[in-house]
């Protein structure tokens, strides 16, 4: 049962909250200009996650609500859910995008709303209508406004499908919680399975990491060595300092390309190496992102980018719906399958 189980579109348009917004919907991910190849000899390696089913509740006022109920399945967050079906995204950045997919429905509108999580009541932070929803199909795609979430603040987001007009009963829903963490206060989590994941990593040749070989082979003989909370706390500071000059480097080349494309006299080769930079970039951004728990950071810049990098979006599509659940493994190739074509 969500959350929010009634409409609030007509108080909040008159507390000046109410949102009507375009979000962007399958048909537009980035793609460069020009040739982007990365080099098919280096991989995404990704730690796991668990994986459970997403939290959805379809309403039963209207026969079948807006959606098949064999498709319903496949109303999805392009997120890591946990065993009580909780869909978890989780941030550093200051205007993060949320992605689900959408099937073929006949929904008046979707309503997407963040909440901000306190002790007393929660605070609505953001309500937005995302009209026509009857009319698309795929990967959709809702970008915060730049600063609606606070770091440390925890928040819940309900996406809803009103089936009706009138009759509220049929919706159907999709919540999970959302933080935005301080990217200076970020640790690496001790967990066995994610640092044997780290360490290979560090120590393979086709990695997405920038590090000098002889800092990443520090590290991971580190890790084989001891294992203790010291020496985790010493391989999370040292990975976080390079994370951050990262993400300030791959702001500032951002900048720089945008000036470029604009710049009609421009030479075409150098904003092809501007966007390979930008490439290797996004690619580690969004593994670091993924080892320290960052997971709305690493599906946005994955998905983001999907046309640059299907394998690498793949990649994540296959750490994010695993097939080892005999009696879903259908659902999550099919699920898959349409969002890597999406």
């Amino acid at each position: 049962m969500s959350k929010l189980n009634f409409s609030l579109q007509s108080f909040l348009i008159f507390m000046g909250l109410g949102v009507g917004l375009n979000p962007v919907i399958a048909a537009a991910p980035h793609q460069a200009e020009t040739s982007v190849s990365i080099g098919t000899q280096l991989s995404l390696n990704l730690p796991d996650t668990d994986r459970g089913q997403p939290g959805s509740t379809l309403g039963g006022g209207k026969r079948g609500g807006c959606i098949n109920r064999e498709t319903k399945v496949l109303f999805r967050p392009v997120l890591p859910v946990n065993n009580e079906g909780e869909a978890i995204a989780t941030t550093v950045s200051t205007d993060l995008n949320f992605w689900w997919y959408m099937p073929e429905n006949d929904a008046v509108r979707a309503e997407f709303s963040v909440f901000a999580q306190n002790n007393d009541a929660d605070a609505l932070v953001h309500y937005q209508v995302i009209n026509d929803i009857n009319q698309k199909s795929g990967l959709l795609q809702v970008e915060l406004p730049d600063n609606t979430l606070k770091p440390g603040q925890s928040y819940w987001w309900d996406l809803t499908l009103a089936c009706d007009e009138i009759d509220r009963s049929a919706d159907i829903y999709l919540f999970g919680s959302v933080e935005r963490q301080n990217l200076a206060q970020m640790v690496l989590p001790n967990d066995a399975a994610l640092l044997d994941k780290l360490t290979a990593t560090l120590k393979g040749s086709n990695s997405y990491l920038s590090l000098s070989s002889t800092e990443a082979q520090e590290l991971a003989s580190a890790l084989d060595t001891n294992r203790s909370s010291a020496t985790v706390k010493m391989v999370s500071d040292r990975l976080l300092t390079h994370f951050t000059a990262l993400r300030s480097d791959y702001a500032k080349l951002n900048q720089s390309l945008a000036k470029a494309q604009q710049n009609p006299g421009i030479n075409r080769a150098e904003i092809q190496s501007l966007e390979m930079q930008r490439g290797e970039m996004v690619l580690e951004l969004a593994q670091l992102s993924a080892f320290y728990g960052v997971w709305g950071d690493t599906v946005d810049f994955l998905a983001e980018y999907r046309a640059d990098y299907p394998n690498d979006w793949q990649s994540l599509l296959k750490a994010l719906f695993p097939a080892d659940d005999p009696s879903t493994v259908e659902e999550e190739d099919l699920i898959i399958r349409l969002l890597s074509q999406s």
